[in-house]
């Protein structure tokens, strides 16, 4: 009679041997217990997709909400650019691709009324990034 090991198919194995170190790399309680009495890693990795997917998309949905509300306001030209970064690294970092457009657009629509004449020569140049942006902005700034 062969030994159990060798009965099994390779998926089986793999399974067998990725399963402890799944389960090991769980440090939080709380979802070791959910995790508690899977016999498979296909049924532990749904459970913490289902469980992490929700608190992504309330992420995802927060961060471009905060993104596209970004105003000026008193901030500094810099601490303004950083904060948008800010909010594109976070919607980076939850799998969210922002595009150059869309990332320039957010920087222009949360500038104040004094800067009319900036985003006329701006939105008049055929291409535009947003290095070429906050350069013209940090101009701008610099000469008022």
């Amino acid at each position: 009679m062969f030994p159990f090991f060798l009965r099994l198919d390779f998926s089986q194995i793999q399974m067998a041997l990725f399963m402890p170190i799944l389960i090991l790399t769980i440090s939080n309680s709380r979802i070791t217990s959910w995790c508690h009495g899977m016999d498979s890693t296909i049924q532990i990795w749904k459970t913490l997709s289902n469980l992490y997917s929700s608190k992504t998309t309330s992420k995802l949905m927060y961060y471009r909400q905060a993104l596209h509300s970004q105003k000026k306001g008193e901030l500094s030209m810099k601490d303004f650019l950083m904060k948008i970064k800010m909010f594109y690294d976070q919607l980076e970092r939850c799998g969210e691709v922002i595009s150059e457009p869309e990332h320039v657009t957010t920087i222009l629509n949360g500038l104040p009324p004094e800067y009319e004449s900036v985003l006329t020569v701006i939105t008049s140049t055929v291409q535009y990034n947003v290095q070429g942006i906050s350069t013209v902005l940090f101009d701008a700034k610099a000469r008022k």
